[in-house]
């Protein structure tokens, strides 16, 4: 990668899962941020113990969301590292591969793109039967709103360039699971351009126990829909 490229590591509760995504992140970056979003279990202290000259942690006293975690750790990359271009994030729980990071700046590197999302949908078979429903559901839904195909509106795997960041950080309005689907709306409201690579899916037993996707995430992503639907 010629570009400088920092990658962005939201945590709640995954205890030592972190730390392989986070060392696997950090060879494919100038700077990795983890952000510890008020885990209550021993999260923080596997971040704490990593010595990695290229990582910076940041934690959050008490849990704000996957969302505040995301926009907490733009703000500390762009003020550490102003010359970073863009911004990949993975979540910590490890359902996503750190290996494929090259491939987001690839991807933007030959497009342009402002935002490179991960496309889970080629490979569904390990994906959790209500995930496909919600997911092929939301993904109708955000297509209409943005007025072009979206193949995984709810993929964390993503790359952001610094002038979307910079563009929308004033504008967006949620804190938790549903910022992802709120950017990419915005983006395309802005006539931003988006491409996608396509990502496996990881869900063994254990990730699926630390996923905290609830039915709380599920309602906030469906009022932002129909907020700009109707």
């Amino acid at each position: 990668m010629s570009r400088p490229i920092a990658v962005l590591v939201p945590c709640y509760n995954v205890g030592e899962s972190c730390v392989a995504v986070i060392c696997g992140a950090a060879q494919h970056a100038d700077l990795c941020v983890a952000v510890d979003d008020g885990s209550t279990d021993d999260t923080a202290s596997h971040m704490q113990n990593l010595r990695l000259q290229n990582l910076m942690v940041i934690r959050h006293e008490h849990n704000r969301g996957k969302g505040a975690a995301i926009l907490t750790g733009f703000r500390s990359i762009l003020s550490a590292r102003p010359e970073t271009t863009a911004i990949v994030t993975l979540d910590g729980d490890g359902q996503h591969d750190p290996g494929l990071i090259p491939e987001f700046a690839q991807k933007q590197e030959q497009t342009g793109a402002d935002l490179v999302y991960g496309n889970r949908m080629l490979d569904q078979q390990t994906m959790p039967w209500h995930r496909r429903q919600l997911n092929a559901l939301s993904n109708r839904l955000i297509s209409n709103i943005c007025k072009q195909r979206i193949f995984d509106s709810q993929c964390g795997f993503r790359l952001y360039s610094k002038g979307l960041i910079e563009a929308l950080a004033n504008e967006l309005k949620s804190n938790r699971y549903e910022l992802e689907t709120e950017v990419l709306i915005k983006a395309t409201q802005k006539g931003m351009r988006i491409e996608t690579v396509p990502v496996s899916t990881i869900y063994t037993r254990q990730i699926m126990k630390l996923s905290h996707h609830s039915l709380a995430d599920v309602l906030r992503i469906a009022r932002l829909l129909t907020r700009y639907l109707f």
